[in-house]
């Protein structure tokens, strides 16, 4: 084959490999896409690399970062006796893991091999306030990413004792022990004292004692342990461990120290390992670059994170990358870096499916059945398993916990009749299989989240949450000139209640947006006070206004966003100096609150009609979706365009610019 034919083949077979990874993995064709073309110099034409190829994957927890390198590297190298390793950067004893490993690879010589460097966030080698760690265990493999060689003392040289033996020698011949052929001949005791090593070769037969005058074998200089020691430091030397043995055996106390000291000279000598030829995976989950990662909760809407996630790009990844590693470190990872977004919902509704054709597959032919999965199956899984933060592996354990058991139970409790089909359905709490329209097994399956959800609650606790939600839900709408996308007055968390989910306004933050997050975030207690009255507004309010006072304080400290074009370094980030939040960012901050409170106040007393209308339908429905509120309004005569123009806060930026220009 010729050379250009083995590049056409191989070029080929990754168009295959790309084929095959869009059908296992679900909603990531994009990124596979840029896996594929990342790596085609490395896969095509290693040899002719002059520095390692550094991919880097980031992306929330549960994505496929990993699984994805890993299937990619079994299709890709199946036939190709390609070393790969993969290092666990969460594991603290990575650094001895690392250097056994390197040590290998010096050895077998290999320069094309692929390297897997996960949890790669926690390799950080700098402090929260930006100061340098003092010793980052993570530092000996920069020299690898950046120039694929690397220089080290291979851990098996730091093991063995070698200096503590040559002085523990040249004390054992300064007392007069005497050495021949490798063992101990004379003092033997001082020489345990000095070296430590027990006399493991002298031992006697069961019933025996020193009386019968039985010679005790002379003790040999090395334990058997540090013999294999020693074979690991002169492979070069002996073939065998036998030959060193041999060896040992032929020595005196003098020449043993000689041997010592060549071992000790040649042990201080850095090992090269030449990685130019290789392939490195660089993956880590990246929190701070992904806003809504913090979240657990099962009530976020994915496509909501997913296009929020799909904002992230390349700056926002080096700004994180900033926070933990030095500038040069960041340089070294190069610029290749794909960044996953959150999985949407038919993301997750896709994988769903593909998990119950699995289940059939495995199930049918095992039991010589027929079965079909309701779409009621599908709902329930998704409404106990998604939770958007985590990725998919919250979801993949649930189908196990909730759906595979009680199948498993209902076919060896009940005999199908043959060619018929069990359709499986989830009527409330409850999994049915039903076969010509009789219920053949049932079974009450234990539904936190929809237990959780269907929690009764009392008419004063609906009440409260009903009022306060229709606040924040008719202050988005006023002050954004916008439906929220959903209103529920039930969750799954108790200590939640209810939400309004919203998307993002605008790109462009400024004083006018931050006033009006801060009266929507107010506007859910200001509505309870009007309704209620003052004394009887509830506690529902408190993260409200922690977070309305973060906006305004990051605002002022942060952004400018005070009458004093000033950066307030409240928290200390060993950059610059330390200064406290002064009086009269305090008093800005007051005076926003207590402006935007009066607003409110007033807006929400103007427009009490409108608040009247999204309480009595949260208080019937629960749960109303964007399409639902609008097609309420309609029918209470509402006039949309009007509602939303009132104190819509929308800045047509372009245009004022275009004014500008104008004049």
């Amino acid at each position: 084959m010729t050379h250009k034919e083995a590049f056409n083949l191989k070029n080929h077979r990754l168009i295959e490999i790309a084929v095959q990874l869009k059908n296992e993995f679900i909603g990531i064709d994009q990124i596979i896409d840029q896996l594929i073309y990342a790596v085609k110099p490395w896969y095509l034409a290693a040899e002719l690399q002059e520095s390692p190829l550094v991919i880097n994957l980031w992306g929330m927890t549960g994505v496929g970062k990993t699984s994805l390198v890993e299937r990619f590297l079994e299709l890709a190298l199946m036939n190709e006796p390609i070393p790969s390793i993969t290092f666990n950067l969460g594991d603290k004893s990575f650094a001895e893991d690392v250097l056994d490993r390197l040590e290998y690879l010096e050895k077998s010589k290999d320069d094309r091999v692929v390297l897997i460097f996960d949890e790669f966030q926690h390799a950080k080698t700098l402090k929260e306030d930006s100061t340098e760690l003092d010793k980052p265990f993570s530092r000996l493999i920069w020299p690898l990413l950046d120039e694929g060689c690397f220089y080290f003392l291979p851990l098996k040289y730091e093991r063995p004792q070698v200096h503590d033996w040559l002085n523990g020698l040249e004390i054992c011949l300064e007392r007069g022990v005497k050495i021949e052929k490798g063992k101990v001949v004379e003092l033997a005791d001082v020489y345990t004292q000095i070296m430590g090593n027990e006399r493991r070769e002298s031992y006697f037969p069961i019933g025996t004692t020193t009386e019968n005058n039985i010679k005790i074998p002379d003790p040999s200089f090395f334990t058997e342990g540090q013999i294999s020691d020693l074979a690991d430091l002169c492979t070069g030397k002996f073939k065998f461990k036998s030959d060193l043995r041999a060896f040992i055996s032929t020595l005196n106390g003098n020449q043993i120290k000689t041997f010592l000291e060549e071992i000790s000279l040649s042990s201080t000598g850095a090992k090269k390992v030449n990685l130019k030829k290789s392939l490195i995976f660089v993956l880590g989950n990246l929190d701070a670059a992904y806003d809504m990662s913090y979240s657990m909760s099962s009530e976020d809407h994915a496509d909501y994170f997913h296009e929020e996630s799909k904002k992230v790009s390349f700056n926002e990844i080096k700004d994180v990358l900033k926070s933990k590693f030095r500038l040069e470190e960041i340089a070294r990872l190069g610029n290749i870096h794909l960044i996953y977004p959150a999985l949407s919902g038919d993301v997750f509704r896709q994988y769903i499916q593909k998990q119950l054709i699995n289940i059939l597959q495995k199930y049918e032919s095992e039991f010589s059945c027929k079965l079909n999965f309701d779409a009621s199956i599908n709902n329930m899984l998704y409404e106990e398993g998604v939770i958007p933060a985590q990725g998919l592996r919250p979801l993949k354990s649930t189908v196990r916990y909730l759906l595979e058991p009680v199948i498993l139970e209902m076919l060896g409790s009940v005999a199908p009749k043959q060619n018929r089909m069990i359709n499986l359905k989830v009527n409330g709490d409850t999994f049915e299989a039903i076969c010509d329209s009789e219920k053949i097994f049932s079974k009450e399956l234990h539904l936190p989240i929809r237990k959780a959800k269907n929690r009764v609650q009392t008419a004063d606790l609906k009440s409260v949450i009903a009022v306060h939600e229709a606040g924040h839900a008719l202050a988005y709408m006023l002050y954004f000139g916008k439906f929220p996308k959903k209103i529920t007055i039930k969750t799954a968390a108790s200590s939640t209640g209810g939400y309004v989910q919203i998307d993002k306004f605008s790109e462009v933050n400024s004083l006018a947006k931050v006033r009006a997050d801060v009266k929507v975030g107010l506007a859910g207690k200001l509505a309870e006070e009007l309704v209620f009255g003052t004394e009887y507004v509830s506690d529902g309010g408190t993260s409200d206004l922690l977070m309305a006072t973060k906006y305004l304080m990051y605002g002022a400290t942060e952004c400018g966003f005070t009458k004093r074009n000033v950066s307030m370094e409240h928290i200390y980030k060993g950059d610059g100096e330390l200064l406290p939040i002064d009086q009269e960012v305090n008093l800005w901050v007051m005076k926003e609150l207590d402006d935007a409170t009066n607003e409110v106040k007033q807006t929400l007393f103007d427009f009490s009609w409108a608040l009247t209308i999204i309480i009595k339908n949260l208080l019937e429905l629960e749960e109303i979706g964007q399409e639902e509120i609008e097609k309420i309004f309609i029918e209470n005569n509402v006039n949309i365009s009007e509602l939303f123009q009132h104190k819509s806060l929308y800045i047509p930026y372009q245009e004022k610019l275009q004014n500008f220009l104008k004049n």
